[in-house]
């Protein structure tokens, strides 16, 4: 009977583990149904992450190729590696960039060289506050070149360069702001001054000169707005009407075609067409298009 009583007791224990290792199981069952559960929202939140991630990727990107474009191209200047002189005006700036192992800087308004110095003036007017810049070379195996600046006598500014020995006449005179000698030939300027807008030249040395490098326009890259009405054309003959701008409409100045008042200009919708740019329409103050107008006598 004992006996009886130890078979049941075996049975009994092995219904009760069997029952609790089936709850445990049925529970290791649903946690692992739960996390696979778990798991497979993660996969499909990757996945859904995934597909937007090239997206952000991309636009992150951009963003950081634009952020650094607009710092490059705030920061850059043309010839950033060359040697700056500054004239600091109260109402501009003069900047002359140069080769540093070749120059030999003065800075010296011509009324205060010494007398026997070839730039020196002494009389009145607004000659005597010229200033002897620099001696450079334009190109190495060159001769010696001055540069002189101008304020001229309404405030025209304008860079003269003579050749070492030869003071009577400049072999050229740039109106501009900046001047740009990399020492490599050549001669760059650019500025509002006695023109209609910061207009960019080369000049080529020529025949004992140095004569400017013809472009088949000169870039304006101007963005304003019209101060007035105004109607650009198909062509450069002003017949054929492309569109009418009213006062007040954004526009951008693209091109100026050399030798004439012709501007190709772009409206704020895309279309684009040429304008003349003349008369009353080119003083300071009321001009056509704000900011386009000539600066000079």
């Amino acid at each position: 009977m004992k006996n009886l009583y130890v078979i049941a007791g075996v049975l009994c224990s092995s219904l009760l583990i069997g029952g609790c290792n089936a709850s445990t199981q049925k529970e290791e069952n649903r946690n692992s149904s739960d996390e696979v559960a778990e798991q497979v929202t993660e996969i499909v939140n990757v996945k859904d992450n995934s597909e937007e991630l090239p997206e952000q990727s991309a636009n992150a990107t951009e963003a950081s190729q634009l952020s650094e474009s607009s710092k490059v191209k705030k920061d850059s200047e043309p010839f950033d590696y060359l040697e700056s002189l500054v004239l600091d005006y109260d109402y501009l700036k003069l900047v002359v960039k140069y080769p540093s192992g070749s120059t030999t800087i003065y800075n010296k308004e011509v009324s205060d060289l010494d007398e026997d110095d070839p730039f020196y003036y002494g009389g009145e007017g607004p000659d005597m506050t010229d200033v002897k810049l620099l001696k450079t070379k334009i190109s190495p195996s060159g001769p010696d070149y001055y540069v002189v600046s101008s304020m001229g006598p309404s405030a025209d500014p304008s860079f003269s360069i003579y050749e070492e020995g030869s003071f009577d006449n400049p072999v050229l005179r740039a109106y501009a702001t900046h001047l740009f000698i990399p020492g490599n030939g050549n001669i760059y300027a650019s500025g509002h001054t006695s023109n209609y807008f910061n207009t960019r030249k080369k000049y080529e040395f020529n025949n004992g000169q140095f004569v400017e490098a013809k472009q088949p326009f000169y870039y304006v890259g101007l963005k304003s707005k019209t101060t007035k009405p105004a109607k650009i054309y198909k062509s450069e003959q002003l017949e054929e009407v492309v569109a009418f701008m009213p006062k007040d409409y954004s526009v951008e100045v693209l091109v100026q075609k050399p030798g004439t008042n012709l501007f190709l200009v772009r409206t704020d919708f895309g279309l684009c067409g040429w304008i003349e740019i003349s008369g009353e329409d080119a003083f300071g103050g009321v001009e056509l298009i704000k900011g386009l107008h000539f600066a000079g006598d």
